[in-house]
């Protein structure tokens, strides 16, 4: 299973306390366990710890579930933690089209080979609050 999560708790200073309170509920209800996928032995709090200072829109996280009452256990699944605040540097980069059903199925682009931005190569600095301009509030 693939998880994605866009947070919009107030959280300027990203300190990821939904996503801790969320990870301890699952530990307490003995559902699931989340690790890093590039260090799955590291301790997920110190992943937290340096997403803050991480020059990435996102945060990848492994999530292994527990054994059922049947006494099977689900394959692992990933969560993919999105940050809802432009890393440095990303003010300038222009906007994109929506994402369609196919792309959002289908597998991630490689680097380098993501979609040209949108037709109005609106940078992502002028817009408001709302998330494409077509939209606008």
């Amino acid at each position: 299973s693939q998880i994605i999560v866009s947070d919009a708790a107030e959280d300027p200073e990203l300190s990821m306390r939904c996503l801790r309170d969320a990870a301890a509920i699952c530990r307490r209800e003995h559902l699931c366990s989340f690790y890093d996928l590039r260090e799955p032995h590291r301790d997920i709090e110190f992943v937290l710890r340096d997403f803050p200072d991480a020059n990435t829109g996102f945060l990848h996280l492994g999530i292994r579930y527990e054994t059922g009452r049947d006494g099977t256990r689900p394959p692992d699944g990933q969560l993919y933690y999105i940050r809802m605040r432009l890393v440095p540097g990303d003010t300038l980069t222009p906007t994109r089209a929506l994402l369609t059903e196919t792309e959002l199925l289908g597998a991630p682009p490689r680097p380098g080979q993501a979609p040209p931005a949108g037709p109005e190569e609106t940078r992502r600095v002028d817009l408001s609050g709302c998330w494409w301009p077509a939209f606008e509030c």
